[in-house]
C-alpha cells in the first residue's frame, strides 16, 4: 500500500465486515509505516499494517489472540484488495511486554471504522520508536533509519526518545548504539 487512503480503504472493508458479521467494537493500536502513511507525515510503500497493542478497557494490552472474525475480515479485505496475506499484523507487540514510552495511550489519534477503531501512534511516539528500532539494526540504515530521517526530529525530542530507548535493551553496547543513531540523524536531518 503506498498512500494514506491505501490504508482507510483496507480498514474501512474490514470495519465493514466486522460490522456484517456482528462484531463488537475492537480497538486496535497500530505503530509504523502504516501509521505514519494515515497519520500524514512520511508518505511511502509499505505493505502492512503493524499492531503493537489492542485497547482493553481503557487499558492498552499485547495482542495476543486476535478475535477469529478479525482474523477472517483481514484474510477477505487481503483477497479483495491483492494485499499480503499478513498485511495486518502484530510484529511488533513484543515491545509490550517492556512497555511503551510514558503517555503512550494518551497521545494516540484514533480513526473510526465502527465497529473497529484504529489508534495511531503520535509523531513523538513513533520518533521514539523507530529510533530503538533503528539502533537495533545499527550500523544498517534500513527503512526504521529513513523514516526516523523523514521524521525531522529536533534536537529535544530526539534526545527525549534516546533516554526512553536506552531503557529498554539491558546490552552494555546499546546506549552507544543509541547515541550513534542519533549522531547520524541529526547530522542527516540538519544537511
Amino acid at each position: 500500500m503506498k498512500t494514506r487512503s491505501d490504508f482507510e480503504e483496507a480498514f474501512r472493508r474490514l470495519g465493514q465486515y466486522l460490522e456484517a458479521v456482528g462484531a463488537g467494537e475492537l480497538r486496535l493500536v497500530i505503530v509504523g509505516g502504516a501509521a505514519l502513511n494515515l497519520l500524514g507525515l512520511v508518505s511511502r510503500t509499505t505493505t502492512d499494517a503493524d499492531v503493537i497493542a489492542v485497547e482493553e478497557g481503557g487499558a492498552l494490552v499485547a495482542p495476543n489472540d486476535l478475535p477469529p472474525a478479525l482474523l477472517e475480515g483481514v484474510a477477505i479485505v487481503a483477497a479483495s484488495l491483492r494485499l499480503p496475506e499478513d498485511w495486518l499484523n502484530t510484529g511488533p507487540s513484543l515491545q509490550m511486554r517492556y512497555g511503551l514510552p510514558p503517555g503512550f495511550r494518551e497521545r494516540l489519534t484514533w480513526l473510526d471504522f465502527k465497529p473497529l477503531r484504529v489508534g495511531l501512534a503520535s509523531r513523538k511516539d513513533l520518533v521514539t520508536l523507530k529510533l530503538f528500532a533503528a539502533a537495533d539494526h545499527w550500523p544498517a540504515r534500513g527503512v526504521h533509519y529513513s523514516d526516523l530521517v523523514a521524521l525531522s526530529p529536533v534536537s529535544d525530542e530526539i534526545l527525549s526518545a534516546a533516554e526512553w530507548a536506552k531503557t529498554q535493551d539491558a546490552g552494555p553496547e546499546f546506549p552507544r548504539l543509541i547515541d550513534a543513531v542519533v549522531a547520524s540523524v541529526m547530522e542527516d536531518v540538519h544537511h
